[in-house]
């Protein structure tokens, strides 16, 4: 929740420059990331400048191309890689109930 929170309160300092309310910056940064981790495209790089604390522009349109088309989420690729990888892969990328290491670690 405290990330939430921080990301929130990027998008409420950022709201004058955009001249949106923070609300409507950061329900377009979610609905552009969800929509990006379901496979389709990210669109608006301004709220998402806003929500990281980026400078404005960072994520422009050629930028968001880039991302669009190199780091697409497949779900289908996803599930089966989460179906095929050796349990030993996954439990090192677990982590520690004490916070630090992996769950297996000895």
């Amino acid at each position: 929740m405290k990330v939430i929170r921080a990301l929130y309160r990027n998008a409420a300092r950022r709201a004058g420059e955009l001249g949106e309310p923070a609300e409507e910056i950061f329900r377009s940064f979610v609905v552009s990331t969800l929509a990006h981790l379901v496979g389709d495209d990210c669109y608006n790089g301004e709220a998402m400048d806003a929500v990281f604390g980026l400078e404005s522009g960072t994520l422009s349109p050629d930028v968001l191309c880039v991302l669009n088309s190199k780091l697409r989420v497949s779900i289908p690729t996803f599930d089966d890689a989460y179906r095929t990888v050796p349990v030993e892969e996954i439990s090192l990328m677990a982590p520690s109930p004490h916070g630090v290491g992996t769950a297996c670690a000895t």
